[in-house]
């Protein structure tokens, strides 16, 4: 059973990333909404694509911010929260972590 939800969550990836490449560039709002959640996916498989999910996640949020979509937006920062979370270390200093690149806008 185990080996079939992990089969499922690779098929689904494999979905989204196939959709990422035939989005059309008119399709903005769309491709902003697939970014996200191809990096909430990222995030979620396996920390070694912390990046690579940092990565989709500042796209979709530059889309978004571009777009005016405020509720994606807030999903952007808070998978961006959820990535720096991960990075830090247990028992580590205090707040930012040390891992994120560079802090975040706060909202206006």
């Amino acid at each position: 059973m185990v080996g079939h939800k992990t089969e499922s969550v690779y098929r689904r990836y494999a979905i989204v990333e196939r959709a990422l490449k035939i989005s059309d560039a008119r399709q903005r709002s769309f491709r902003a909404l697939l970014l996200q959640l191809h990096g909430e996916m990222a995030a979620r498989r396996d920390p070694q694509e912390a990046e690579r999910a940092e990565d989709s996640y500042r796209e979709a949020l530059a889309l978004a911010t571009e777009l005016g979509m405020r509720p994606l937006q807030a999903h952007c920062h808070l998978g961006f929260g959820e990535l720096c979370a991960q990075k830090r270390p247990a028992g580590a200093g205090p707040w930012p972590p040390i891992g994120c690149r560079r802090p975040l806008p706060l909202w206006r």
